[in-house]
């Protein structure tokens, strides 16, 4: 499976920032579970969302920042570049775990590596 985001400005008709910056990602779908890489949203975004009446509203949203991208109001942070993401269920409990690797060159200090887990009933 593939994913490719981007957006266009209605007001404006510009591009809504970097080519596919809400979501560019690739990865493996079987009764096993999901697998992606790329830039994604977070599992604990993918479970938060679900309950935000504003879904993917984000100037309106309790979960997200006025542009769906870095940290949220309360400190979530929605999507990451460089991540690999898990997600599966077992009956109707599902879970997810997500981690994102830094960008700095080797032998660098790291950057915004970053690990994230949600699960859902």
């Amino acid at each position: 499976m593939f994913q490719l985001e981007g957006g266009i400005l209605m007001d404006t008709g510009a591009s809504d920032g970097a080519l596919f910056r809400r979501q560019a990602n690739v990865g493996l779908e079987g009764n096993w579970g999901r697998i992606v890489a790329g830039r994604s949203f977070t599992s604990v975004y993918d479970t938060v969302i679900r309950f935000d009446p504003m879904g993917f509203a984000p100037f309106y949203s309790w979960a997200t920042s006025g542009n769906a991208t870095g940290p949220s109001k309360y400190g979530m942070t929605t999507g990451f570049d460089n991540l690999v993401k898990y997600s599966g269920s077992t009956g109707a409990f599902k879970y997810g775990a997500t981690y994102a690797f830094g960008e700095q060159s080797p032998g660098s200090a790291a950057d915004s590596a970053k690990v994230c887990r949600g699960h859902q009933l």
